[in-house]
This record gives C-alpha cells, sequence and structure tokens, in this order.
C-alpha cells in the first residue's frame, strides 16, 4: 500500500495546481469544519506538495478553519517540554500586538524571537497555534486567522507549560 500511495503522490505533484484544486474539491466537503474554496486554492500548491491522496487535502486545514488540534502527549512534550519553550512563548505573545498581519511580519517576529533567544521558536508556535507538529507552511495559514484567536491559541498553550 505504501507503494501505491507514493505513485499516487506522484502523479498528484504532476498535476497542474488548478488541476489538483479541481479534483480535490470535492473532499473538502468531508471536513467536519467547511473549508472555503478560495482558502484552500491559496494554499493549494503547499498541500499539492505534502498529500499522498486527494482525501488527505482537507486535513491539513482543521486548525485554520475550527480549533488547533489536540497534539499527543508525546508530541506536547518533545515540542512544548524543552527549556526556554515560556520565554518563546511569551515573547511572540508580546511581539503579536504590534507586528502587521502578513505572513512575512509574523514569520520574522517568530524568527526574530528564536534568534534573540538563542532557541528554536517555530515549532512551540506551530504546536500552540496548529496542534500539529507538521503541516503546511506555517506563517501564510497562521496570517489567515485573526490576530485575537492566534493569541488566545498561545495563551492557552502557556497556561499549559
Amino acid at each position: 500500500m505504501k507503494k501505491l500511495d507514493h505513485f499516487n503522490g506522484e502523479y498528484i505533484r504532476a498535476l497542474a495546481t488548478d488541476e489538483f484544486v479541481r479534483r480535490a474539491t470535492p473532499f473538502l466537503a468531508e471536513a467536519p469544519v467547511p473549508i472555503p474554496d478560495d482558502l484552500f486554492a491559496r494554499h493549494a500548491p503547499e498541500v499539492q506538495q505534502r498529500v499522498k491522496r486527494l482525501d488527505e487535502s482537507a486535513a491539513f486545514f482543521d486548525w485554520v478553519v475550527g480549533g488547533p488540534a489536540e497534539p499527543t502527549a508525546k508530541d506536547w512534550k518533545k515540542v512544548m517540554g524543552r527549556d526556554g519553550v515560556d520565554a518563546v512563548i511569551d515573547a511572540v505573545i508580546e511581539g503579536l500586538g504590534a507586528v502587521d498581519w502578513t505572513p512575512e511580519a509574523l514569520e520574522k517576529l517568530v524568527l526574530g524571537v528564536g534568534e534573540q533567544l538563542d532557541q528554536k521558536s517555530q515549532m512551540p508556535v506551530r504546536m500552540a497555534v496548529t496542534g500539529h507538529r507538521s503541516g503546511l507552511p506555517l506563517f501564510a495559514p497562521m496570517a489567515e486567522l485573526d490576530r485575537t484567536e492566534v493569541l488566545e491559541r498561545l495563551r492557552a498553550a502557556r497556561a499549559r507549560l
């Protein structure tokens, strides 16, 4: 089955983006929370590079259209159990109040906090905002969320530390 998934993924990646969107769109209707077509279209090139089957497409948006996923205890500990994560989350929360709400500005803030504190910063922010250790590149979908929502997710994660 793995070999078939691999071949299927190669075929999906070879499709033109418009064709990928056309073929994947029917599977979006199966998502627990509706995924707007325009949201999917904006992020389709990134999704297309990551799926092996079209029915996997909707799962990349669970945290954008719904709440963050509940991370496994193992994932939470691996990412959020490191020394300095609390300082990273605190600094990102503080910085988000004044930053432009664009993917580029969010990336600059989060990575800048990591450099300033000499800590890995993207993974703890990803875990707090998405509930996942992997997925789409973080900053463009994060910019789709309301600033208040992102801050609430970061504060909730900080409270769990």
